[in-house]
């Protein structure tokens, strides 16, 4: 299996992908010989890595790109002001092992990990929603842990010193053995009822008309929030101003996050 994880295989794979019309931008030569190598070093460096990382409990995919809402199963529901709002996403992956235990993958192209501190925040419910909406699916089914899931690799411009990764080097997985960790004790079940909680909070906000552009800063975002955004004006962020002020963020604050959402009444 790894030996087929050249770079003539990716290759295919990703011209075939850029025959959709949405992503047609990226088969042109400049394009396809800047972003489409550094997306085919990530995707080798990151298979090799899941692999790896799944083998002392033998997890093997299970679901991929598994959309929701299902025609033939349950749907995840949320409710505001007297209405129904049927969910709707996509699950990069699912993997499940011998005893049917199910780890959840999202990819992501930076080292992203989770945060008790972004899900308190409400500005990062993805993973625990995206468990609650699996559930929903197959309410016989529990997800025992939620990953982000990226690989470190050389972020240089030079595509000469681009190359496949090395078969006898050993992936780190120190990143995704720490995300395991957080699920621990049933953590993930009371993190998904706290994202379920803040996206029918968002919808009723809504309702009410009251959705003001002020996100939630954390020291660790470091300086401009949104720094996407061509709309910084809307909102009046001026980082001069006591309002605009990051929040403090660091392991203390992060195990208080834990603990508030762990504690928090159903």
């Amino acid at each position: 299996w790894q030996d087929a994880l050249t770079p003539s295989y990716f290759r295919r794979l990703y011209f075939k992908a850029a025959e959709d019309q949405g992503l047609a931008w990226y088969s042109g030569g400049p394009m396809a010989g800047g972003i489409g190598e550094r997306v085919l070093l990530r995707s080798a460096e990151t298979l090799r890595t899941l692999e790896y990382f799944n083998r002392e409990d033998s997890f093997l995919p299970g679901w991929l790109e598994w959309s929701f809402p299902q025609r033939d199963a349950l749907s995840l529901i949320l409710q505001a002001n007297g209405r129904d709002y049927p969910a709707r996403g996509l699950i990069d992956r699912i993997d499940v092992n011998p005893q049917g235990r199910l780890r959840l993958y999202d990819y992501k192209r930076t080292g992203k990990v989770f945060s008790w501190l972004d899900l308190l925040d409400g500005t990062d419910i993805q993973l625990p929603f995206y468990k609650k909406a699996f559930e929903s699916a197959y309410p016989d089914r529990t997800v025992d842990s939620m990953l982000f899931a990226f690989a470190k690799t050389d972020s240089s411009l030079d595509l000469g010193l681009f190359s496949m990764p090395e078969k006898d080097r050993t992936p780190d997985i120190r990143a995704l053995e720490k995300q395991e960790e957080a699920w621990q004790e049933g953590a993930g079940a009371k993190a998904a009822d706290y994202a379920m909680a803040r996206a029918v909070e968002s919808l009723q906000a809504i309702h009410r008309g009251r959705f003001p552009a002020r996100p939630a800063i954390r020291e660790k975002g470091a300086g401009k929030p949104c720094a996407y955004c061509s709309w910084r004006a809307a909102c009046g962020y001026d980082g001069r101003l006591q309002r605009s002020r990051p929040l403090p963020s660091g392991s203390g604050e992060e195990k208080a996050a834990r603990e508030s959402i762990l504690e928090a009444e159903s």
